[in-house]
């Protein structure tokens, strides 16, 4: 009997520091620029390149995926139906993030309704709104912001009111558990590129310097890759275009201590 039982405490225990002590393995992947039917050849290759990517990823050991924005080259249904059929062969848990390619109301598709034909196929996105949350293994929160502007495509990111008010809301919410934020539109860059600048970002700045348990605020939407912590102890990381270079990034976090570790890979 007393060996039934050391052997049951001994299994116990075993599990209890596999939970609490999990890293939990994330890859990144941004501005896929999908297009199923085209005769233009680079946009070919991106369907290629996608199709090789899930393949890739259902032999790994990732726990899960997010599409950081610009996932199709149109905002069109035909084009967001045929992302998602190619990413529904994904094996892993995968989450979305809306780019100024994905969503615009004057020669597009809204943004709920972007989300509504993704949820439709995915059967982890749980939801219709662009701005969400998903509370993983342990003590790890991630929060998928939307910064695509609503009505006209253009490179410049914009977080509204509405969209800042839930993210400060979320992370009151959240303050005893790490969390990541994943969006499109960086909030700081290396170079200065007016092209490319989010509108008012330091709102949001002003707002996440508030939360200590903010682990990483990781974007994509320009060809570059950099892993940089401010002076105010925020960390930004841009993951380089998909479609441009073939690279996606890794992201391990151990949910116990939240320590961090991120490497740029290639397809």
């Amino acid at each position: 009997m007393k060996k039934i039982f050391y052997t049951l405490l001994v299994f116990v225990l075993f599990s209890t520091l596999n939970v609490f002590a999990k890293d939990v393995k994330i890859v990144q992947i941004s501005d896929v620029n999908f297009d199923a039917k085209t005769t233009d050849k680079q946009e070919t290759q991106n369907a290629e390149k996608l199709n090789l990517f899930v393949d890739k990823m259902n032999s790994s050991n990732v726990d899960l995926i997010v599409f950081s924005g610009d996932m199709v080259s149109k905002s069109k249904k035909e084009e967001i139906e045929s992302f998602a059929q190619t990413v529904k062969r994904l094996k892993k848990p995968y989450y979305i993030v809306l780019g100024e390619n994905d969503v615009h109301k004057n020669s597009g598709i809204p943004k709920e309704k972007f989300m509504s034909y993704m949820n439709y196929h995915d059967k982890y996105l749980k939801t219709n709104q662009p701005n969400y949350k998903v509370k993983l293994s342990g003590k790890l929160t991630l929060i998928a912001l939307d910064g695509a502007p609503p009505v006209v495509k253009n490179t410049h990111g914009y977080y509204s009111e509405k969209t800042l008010a839930w993210l400060e809301k979320t992370l009151s919410k959240n303050r005893k558990r790490g969390v990541m934020i994943f969006q499109h539109f960086p909030l700081y860059m290396p170079e200065n590129d007016y092209k490319y600048e989010t509108l008012d970002a330091q709102k949001y700045i002003n707002i996440a310097k508030g939360y200590s348990n903010i682990l990483f605020i990781a974007s994509g939407h320009v060809n570059k890759k950099y892993d940089y912590v401010d002076e105010g102890k925020l960390r930004y990381i841009l993951t380089p275009s998909f479609s441009a270079t073939g690279m996606y990034r890794e992201i391990i976090v151990n949910d116990k201590n939240f320590a961090i570790s991120t490497t740029v890979e290639e397809l």
